[in-house]
């Protein structure tokens, strides 16, 4: 069986029209940044001690876009400590989380946790800015002076 020229320019017209109608699928995105990917919250002053903590505002800027559906940002931490200094253990309740902007949820400061907890939620389409500011608690008597650390995981989900 032969196809006749006819025939196949009517096949290649039918893909180039199925693939023209599935275009806007494939233009789909979903778009999750966080700036900077490490944050550095330096080194701890007398100052701070005093205060009770160490801030850091705007530690991390999270951009965020879902074309097709509503959106909401997650936190959380898999670590159980932040860091073993001797027979000091650093835990990650000293490690404090908020973020601010129009999409944020969590407006006031609180524990990291082991699971995923709410940073901000918003609307399909909306290129979304969450500013993340963090602390860490501090205290003459529990403290041990070295270098500690903690990965947070944000995962991007649907409402």
């Amino acid at each position: 069986m032969l196809i006749k020229k006819s025939e196949l320019i009517f096949i290649w017209a039918v893909i180039v029209i199925f693939l023209i109608g599935v275009t806007p699928l494939a233009q789909a995105a979903v778009f999750l940044n966080v700036i900077p990917k490490k944050v550095n919250m330096g080194k701890v002053k007398i100052r701070d001690y005093e205060a009770g903590y160490l801030e850091k505002t705007w530690g991390n800027t999270i951009i965020v876009r879902d074309t097709i559906n509503d959106w909401k940002i997650m936190v959380k931490t898999d670590y159980d400590n932040m860091g073993v200094i001797g027979d000091y253990v650093k835990p990650i309740s000293d490690f404090n989380w908020k973020a601010n902007g129009d999409y944020a949820t969590q407006l006031t400061y609180i524990d990291v946790a082991n699971y995923d907890v709410e940073v901000a939620r918003g609307p399909q389409g909306i290129l979304g800015r969450v500013y993340v500011d963090y602390k860490i608690l501090l205290a003459w008597a529990n403290d041990v002076p070295g270098d500690y650390n903690i990965t947070v995981v944000y995962t991007l989900t649907t409402q």
